[in-house]
Protein backbone atom coordinates (compact mmCIF):
# COMPACT_ATOMS: atom_id res chain seq x y z
CA UNK A 1 0.00 0.00 0.00
CA UNK A 2 1.38 3.40 -0.91
CA UNK A 3 2.05 5.85 1.91
CA UNK A 4 -0.39 8.74 2.13
CA UNK A 5 1.51 11.90 1.34
CA UNK A 6 0.80 15.51 2.42
CA UNK A 7 -1.08 17.62 -0.13
CA UNK A 8 1.23 20.53 -0.92
CA UNK A 9 -1.32 21.97 -3.40
CA UNK A 10 -3.81 22.70 -0.61
CA UNK A 11 -1.13 24.35 1.50
CA UNK A 12 0.00 26.52 -1.43
CA UNK A 13 -3.60 27.63 -2.01
CA UNK A 14 -3.91 28.57 1.68
CA UNK A 15 -0.88 30.87 1.47
CA UNK A 16 -2.20 32.34 -1.78
CA UNK A 17 -5.56 33.14 -0.20
CA UNK A 18 -3.83 34.87 2.68
CA UNK A 19 -1.74 36.90 0.23
CA UNK A 20 -4.93 37.98 -1.58
CA UNK A 21 -6.42 39.11 1.72
CA UNK A 22 -3.25 41.04 2.52
CA UNK A 23 -3.37 42.79 -0.87
CA UNK A 24 -7.01 43.76 -0.29
CA UNK A 25 -6.18 45.15 3.16
CA UNK A 26 -3.32 47.22 1.75
CA UNK A 27 -5.61 48.76 -0.88
CA UNK A 28 -8.17 49.63 1.79
CA UNK A 29 -5.40 51.12 3.91
CA UNK A 30 -4.19 53.33 1.04
CA UNK A 31 -7.74 54.54 0.34
CA UNK A 32 -8.28 55.38 4.01
CA UNK A 33 -4.94 57.19 4.14
CA UNK A 34 -5.95 59.39 1.18
CA UNK A 35 -9.25 60.16 2.88
CA UNK A 36 -7.41 60.99 6.11
CA UNK A 37 -5.10 63.42 4.32
CA UNK A 38 -8.02 65.15 2.60
CA UNK A 39 -9.84 65.50 5.90
CA UNK A 40 -6.70 66.88 7.56
CA UNK A 41 -6.36 69.45 4.77
CA UNK A 42 -10.00 70.54 5.19
CA UNK A 43 -9.51 70.84 8.93
CA UNK A 44 -6.40 72.97 8.47
CA UNK A 45 -8.20 75.20 5.95
CA UNK A 46 -11.18 75.72 8.25
CA UNK A 47 -8.91 76.43 11.22
CA UNK A 48 -7.07 79.04 9.16
CA UNK A 49 -10.35 80.64 8.10
CA UNK A 50 -11.57 80.81 11.67
CA UNK A 51 -8.26 82.20 12.91
CA UNK A 52 -8.25 84.98 10.31
CA UNK A 53 -11.90 85.82 10.72
CA UNK A 54 -12.74 88.88 12.81
CA UNK A 55 -14.38 87.88 16.03
CA UNK A 56 -18.09 88.22 15.56
CA UNK A 57 -20.24 89.85 18.13
CA UNK A 58 -23.07 87.53 17.18
CA UNK A 59 -23.13 84.63 19.66
CA UNK A 60 -25.08 82.46 17.21
CA UNK A 61 -22.46 82.92 14.48
CA UNK A 62 -19.66 82.02 16.88
CA UNK A 63 -21.64 79.00 17.98
CA UNK A 64 -22.10 77.84 14.36
CA UNK A 65 -18.36 78.23 13.67
CA UNK A 66 -17.51 76.24 16.78
CA UNK A 67 -19.95 73.47 15.84
CA UNK A 68 -18.54 73.28 12.29
CA UNK A 69 -15.01 72.97 13.58
CA UNK A 70 -16.04 70.48 16.28
CA UNK A 71 -17.78 68.23 13.75
CA UNK A 72 -14.78 68.25 11.44
CA UNK A 73 -12.46 67.53 14.35
CA UNK A 74 -14.64 64.63 15.51
CA UNK A 75 -14.75 63.23 11.98
CA UNK A 76 -10.99 63.55 11.72
CA UNK A 77 -10.50 61.76 15.07
CA UNK A 78 -12.78 58.93 13.96
CA UNK A 79 -10.91 58.63 10.68
CA UNK A 80 -7.59 58.56 12.53
CA UNK A 81 -8.85 55.81 14.85
CA UNK A 82 -10.08 53.76 11.88
CA UNK A 83 -6.75 54.24 10.15
CA UNK A 84 -4.82 53.07 13.20
CA UNK A 85 -7.11 50.06 13.57
CA UNK A 86 -6.75 49.11 9.91
CA UNK A 87 -3.00 49.62 10.13
CA UNK A 88 -2.79 47.26 13.10
CA UNK A 89 -4.92 44.65 11.34
CA UNK A 90 -2.76 45.01 8.24
CA UNK A 91 0.40 44.49 10.28
CA UNK A 92 -1.12 41.43 11.94
CA UNK A 93 -2.21 40.06 8.58
CA UNK A 94 1.31 40.53 7.23
CA UNK A 95 2.74 38.71 10.25
CA UNK A 96 0.19 35.95 9.70
CA UNK A 97 1.22 35.69 6.05
CA UNK A 98 4.85 35.23 7.08
CA UNK A 99 3.86 32.69 9.73
CA UNK A 100 1.59 30.89 7.28
CA UNK A 101 4.36 30.67 4.72
CA UNK A 102 6.62 29.10 7.35
CA UNK A 103 3.80 26.87 8.59
CA UNK A 104 3.17 25.42 5.13
CA UNK A 105 6.78 25.27 3.96
CA UNK A 106 8.03 22.68 6.44
CA UNK A 107 7.19 19.08 7.26
CA UNK A 108 9.22 19.07 10.47
CA UNK A 109 6.72 18.60 13.30
CA UNK A 110 8.80 20.61 15.78
CA UNK A 111 8.96 23.61 13.43
CA UNK A 112 5.21 23.49 12.77
CA UNK A 113 4.54 23.52 16.52
CA UNK A 114 6.96 26.44 16.98
CA UNK A 115 5.21 28.52 14.31
CA UNK A 116 1.78 27.69 15.72
CA UNK A 117 3.00 28.80 19.15
CA UNK A 118 4.20 32.11 17.65
CA UNK A 119 0.76 32.71 16.15
CA UNK A 120 -0.94 32.00 19.48
CA UNK A 121 1.44 34.19 21.49
CA UNK A 122 2.22 37.10 19.15
CA UNK A 123 -0.94 37.42 17.03
CA UNK A 124 -3.73 36.21 19.31
CA UNK A 125 -1.94 37.37 22.45
CA UNK A 126 -2.48 34.31 24.65
CA UNK A 127 -0.21 34.04 27.66
CA UNK A 128 -1.27 30.55 28.76
CA UNK A 129 -2.28 27.86 26.26
CA UNK A 130 -1.82 24.26 25.21
CA UNK A 131 -1.62 22.41 21.90
CA UNK A 132 -3.05 18.91 22.06
CA UNK A 133 -2.89 15.97 19.65
CA UNK A 134 -5.67 13.44 19.20
CA UNK A 135 -4.55 9.92 20.05
CA UNK A 136 -6.98 7.65 18.22
CA UNK A 137 -6.18 4.37 20.07
CA UNK A 138 -6.95 5.91 23.48
CA UNK A 139 -9.62 8.34 22.23
CA UNK A 140 -7.91 11.16 24.09
CA UNK A 141 -6.40 14.58 23.46
CA UNK A 142 -2.81 14.53 24.70
CA UNK A 143 -0.94 17.79 25.49
CA UNK A 144 2.25 18.20 23.43
CA UNK A 145 2.89 21.92 24.04
CA UNK A 146 2.05 23.78 27.27
CA UNK A 147 2.95 27.45 27.81
CA UNK A 148 2.24 29.75 30.75
CA UNK A 149 1.24 26.86 33.02
CA UNK A 150 2.89 23.91 34.69
CA UNK A 151 2.95 21.08 32.17
CA UNK A 152 1.42 18.66 34.68
CA UNK A 153 -1.56 21.01 35.04
CA UNK A 154 -2.85 20.03 31.59
CA UNK A 155 -4.23 16.49 31.68
CA UNK A 156 -5.27 14.20 28.82
CA UNK A 157 -8.89 14.78 27.81
CA UNK A 158 -11.33 12.10 26.76
CA UNK A 159 -13.21 12.94 23.57
CA UNK A 160 -16.78 13.98 24.35
CA UNK A 161 -16.06 14.81 28.00
CA UNK A 162 -15.68 18.24 29.62
CA UNK A 163 -15.46 21.58 27.83
CA UNK A 164 -12.49 20.65 25.62
CA UNK A 165 -13.61 17.11 24.81
CA UNK A 166 -17.11 18.32 23.93
CA UNK A 167 -15.87 21.25 21.85
CA UNK A 168 -13.89 19.03 19.45
CA UNK A 169 -17.02 16.99 18.70
CA UNK A 170 -19.16 20.05 17.89
CA UNK A 171 -17.62 20.67 14.41
CA UNK A 172 -17.54 24.41 15.19
CA UNK A 173 -14.44 26.43 14.27
CA UNK A 174 -14.03 27.51 17.90
CA UNK A 175 -15.84 27.42 21.23
CA UNK A 176 -15.94 30.27 23.73
CA UNK A 177 -16.30 29.82 27.48
CA UNK A 178 -18.01 33.00 28.83
CA UNK A 179 -17.32 31.86 32.38
CA UNK A 180 -13.59 32.41 31.84
CA UNK A 181 -13.71 35.89 30.34
CA UNK A 182 -10.86 37.07 32.58
CA UNK A 183 -8.73 34.00 32.01
CA UNK A 184 -8.52 30.88 34.07
CA UNK A 185 -5.92 28.81 35.90
CA UNK A 186 -8.35 25.89 35.72
CA UNK A 187 -7.26 23.94 32.65
CA UNK A 188 -10.63 22.17 32.57
CA UNK A 189 -12.30 25.54 31.86
CA UNK A 190 -10.29 27.30 29.13
CA UNK A 191 -11.20 30.66 27.67
CA UNK A 192 -11.29 29.33 24.09
CA UNK A 193 -11.11 25.88 22.50
CA UNK A 194 -10.12 25.60 18.82
CA UNK A 195 -10.63 22.13 17.33
CA UNK A 196 -8.01 21.25 14.70
CA UNK A 197 -9.61 19.31 11.85
CA UNK A 198 -8.87 18.29 8.27
CA UNK A 199 -12.19 17.54 6.53
CA UNK A 200 -13.81 15.16 9.03
CA UNK A 201 -10.57 13.97 10.64
CA UNK A 202 -9.68 15.27 14.10
CA UNK A 203 -6.02 16.24 14.46
CA UNK A 204 -6.13 17.86 17.89
CA UNK A 205 -7.06 21.10 19.64
CA UNK A 206 -5.71 24.39 20.92
CA UNK A 207 -6.90 25.57 24.33
CA UNK A 208 -6.36 29.18 25.41
CA UNK A 209 -6.48 29.73 29.16
CA UNK A 210 -5.34 33.32 29.69
CA UNK A 211 -4.59 36.39 27.54
CA UNK A 212 -1.57 38.67 27.92
CA UNK A 213 -1.99 41.49 30.49
CA UNK A 214 -2.08 44.24 27.85
CA UNK A 215 -4.92 42.50 25.98
CA UNK A 216 -8.18 42.92 27.91
CA UNK A 217 -10.45 41.06 25.49
CA UNK A 218 -10.70 39.16 22.22
CA UNK A 219 -11.26 41.16 19.01
CA UNK A 220 -12.86 40.43 15.64
CA UNK A 221 -9.50 39.62 14.08
CA UNK A 222 -8.92 36.97 16.77
CA UNK A 223 -12.01 35.05 15.68
CA UNK A 224 -10.67 35.11 12.12
CA UNK A 225 -7.42 33.66 13.45
CA UNK A 226 -9.38 30.91 15.21
CA UNK A 227 -10.97 29.98 11.87
CA UNK A 228 -7.55 30.02 10.21
CA UNK A 229 -5.95 27.83 12.87
CA UNK A 230 -8.81 25.36 12.89
CA UNK A 231 -8.18 24.47 9.26
CA UNK A 232 -4.72 25.53 8.04
CA UNK A 233 -2.83 24.75 11.23
CA UNK A 234 -4.59 21.39 11.31
CA UNK A 235 -3.46 20.66 7.74
CA UNK A 236 0.14 21.59 8.53
CA UNK A 237 0.19 19.47 11.69
CA UNK A 238 -1.43 16.53 9.94
CA UNK A 239 1.08 16.71 7.07
CA UNK A 240 3.98 16.87 9.52
CA UNK A 241 2.62 13.91 11.47
CA UNK A 242 2.27 11.86 8.28
CA UNK A 243 5.77 12.78 7.21
CA UNK A 244 7.22 11.89 10.62
CA UNK A 245 5.43 8.52 10.58
CA UNK A 246 6.68 7.89 7.05
CA UNK A 247 10.27 8.70 8.01
CA UNK A 248 10.07 6.29 10.95
CA UNK A 249 8.79 3.52 8.70
CA UNK A 250 11.59 4.12 6.21
CA UNK A 251 14.15 4.05 9.04
CA UNK A 252 12.77 0.79 10.40
CA UNK A 253 12.69 -0.70 6.90
CA UNK A 254 16.37 0.18 6.41
CA UNK A 255 17.25 -1.44 9.72
CA UNK A 256 15.34 -4.57 8.74
CA UNK A 257 17.06 -4.75 5.34
CA UNK A 258 20.47 -4.39 6.99
CA UNK A 259 19.66 -7.21 9.40
CA UNK A 260 18.59 -9.47 6.53
CA UNK A 261 21.79 -8.95 4.54
CA UNK A 262 24.43 -11.69 4.95
CA UNK A 263 27.47 -10.75 7.02
CA UNK A 264 31.10 -11.74 6.37
CA UNK A 265 33.37 -13.51 8.83
CA UNK A 266 34.58 -10.18 10.14
CA UNK A 267 31.01 -9.03 10.80
CA UNK A 268 30.79 -6.74 7.78
CA UNK A 269 27.75 -6.79 5.52
CA UNK A 270 28.39 -8.84 2.39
Amino acid sequence: MSEKRPDRTVRTEAVGQLLDALTHERRALKALLREHREMHARNAELAEQLAGKPESGDPEERKVDAVRFGLLEAENNELTANYQKLLQENNNLFKLYIASHRLHSTLALGEVLDVLSEIILNLIGAEAYSIQFFDEPSGQLLPVVVRGLERDAVKPVKIGEGIIGTAVTSHQSYALNPGSADGSQDTDHPLVVIPLRTNQSLVGAVALYRLLPHKPELRDVDYQLFDYMGTHAAMALNSAQLYTASERKVSKMKEFINLMQPQGADGSVG
